[in-house]
């Protein structure tokens, strides 16, 4: 059944429902806001515009399979893959399509979308840069294996996770290898970039802080479980999830452990999927999602919670706040907006890059906090270039995907009912 229902005409107090919109399939995707209007996919094969004031219905574009791929709004586009493997260019006012590129194995991978490019990864080992206009092949990177990870564009460099457990850092015009860091397990962990840092989860249980310019590793930090959740990084704290139950503040310098929460399960979402989705921060509080359903709000600073906002299922989605409100998708079917508690919007890492459902003061064209243009190690080395242009790149549009769920069911750890590929 797919619908809106309200909380009541009662003005909302911090943790309270604002509005459900019901849909026909789990949302594992994260929700994105763009003009009025939040972006999400969901495993009924569909990706859903609803209006983030009431929560109706604008318009819904049917794929060919499950939408576990966060959409990302660039220049009235909005971009998204589909399990049917491709990677679909819609517009965002009439959700029509305008082009769709095809690889031969689902997408999970959320898309980046900077400076007329689209980087997203495919289960087929690639990461794929795609001209936004017309959809057409500009160049593909090739990993030794499923690239769920979301890509991040800084510094004139695409970073992207692979489970053959390696960071890699590509040149956003040409597609060459930049670098390569090796971790202990897979990296589906999406990662994220803070002044000349990269910052990564690994199924090893580390998350890493690597030097986004020569990929030297600056510090780790243990928990005591995979890492698959997506890091954040805000005024000088790192915020990543675990599958120990336990969302982490590290801070971003020393890799030094801050505080520490725990949830009722796993947490999946970064922090807000058990880990899959990612955590973002608003007004001094971090929100993210666990596998035991619910929604947490905890204060940045002490790690207190703040307020819980129960689901009826797992929250694998990560968050986006706007304008107040804090908007995430569950396995219960349903997109739920609630009152944050907060004034403003996500800040921090996530948008400013315009990562993983983000939309912060980056626009196409424009250069990102931290995007000098400084080269890496140049390694020429596993790109096919079909004629990329130059262009100073390092805003980001994206969100995550299905990185760690379908990973899960690879190594036969995924949850019951989850469907097979």
């Amino acid at each position: 059944m797919l619908g809106a229902s309200a909380s009541g005409s009662v003005a909302a107090e911090q943790g309270d429902r604002e509005w459900v919109f019901e849909t026909d399939g789990v949302v594992f995707s994260s929700p994105t806001v763009a003009d009025g209007a939040v972006l999400v996919g969901a495993w009924d094969d569909n990706v859903y515009a609803v209006d983030a004031s009431t929560g109706e219905r604008e318009w819904v574009f049917e794929t060919g399979n499950q939408v576990w791929s966060s959409p990302t709004v660039a220049d009235g586009t909005a971009f998204f893959g589909s399990a049917d493997g491709s990677l679909y260019a819609v517009d965002a006012d009439a959700g029509e399509q305008q082009w769709a590129f095809e690889t031969p194995e689902p997408i999970q991978s959320s898309p980046t979308v900077v400076a007329g490019t689209a980087f997203v990864g495919s289960n087929d080992g690639n990461l794929y840069a795609v001209d936004a206009a017309s959809g057409d092949r500009r160049w593909t990177f090739e990993t030794d294996d499923v690239v769920f990870s979301s890509p991040t564009v800084a510094r004139d460099t695409v970073f992207v996770g692979s489970v053959d457990s390696a960071l890699y850092a590509v040149d956003a015009t040409s597609g060459d290898r930049r670098w390569t860091f090796e971790t202990g397990g897979a990296v589906s962990s999406s990662p994220t970039v803070a002044g000349d840092i990269a910052f990564v989860g690994s199924t090893d249980g580390r998350l890493y802080a690597v030097d986004a310019d020569s990929g030297e590793r600056r510090w780790e930090f243990e928990t005591d479980a995979e890492v698959s959740s997506s890091p954040t990084v805000a005024d000088g704290t790192a915020f990543v999830g675990s599958r120990d139950q336990t969302l982490y503040a590290v801070d971003a310098e020393s890799g030094e452990q801050r505080w520490e929460f725990g949830t009722g399960d796993r947490i999946d979402s970064s922090p807000t999927v058990a880990i899959d989705s990612s955590p973002t921060v608003a007004g001094g509080v971090v929100f993210v999602g666990s596998q035991d359903g619910n929604l947490y709000a905890v204060d940045a600073e002490t790690g207190e919670r703040q307020w819980t906002f129960e689901t009826g299922d797992r929250v694998d989605s990560s968050p986006t706040v706007a304008d107040g409100t804090v908007f995430v998708g569950s396995a219960d079917f349903g997109l739920h907006a609630v009152d944050a508690g907060v004034d403003g919007s996500s800040e921090g890492s996530r948008a400013d890059l315009e990562t993983l459902g983000h939309r912060g003061p980056v626009r196409s064209g424009e250069s990102a906090p931290g995007g000098d243009g400084s080269a890496g190690t140049d390694e020429s080395d596993g790109a096919v270039n079909d004629s990329a242009p130059g262009f100073g790149v390092a805003g980001a549009a994206a969100g995550i995907g299905g990185a760690t769920y379908l990973l899960r069911r690879r190594f036969g750890d995924g949850p019951e009912g989850t469907p097979e590929r």
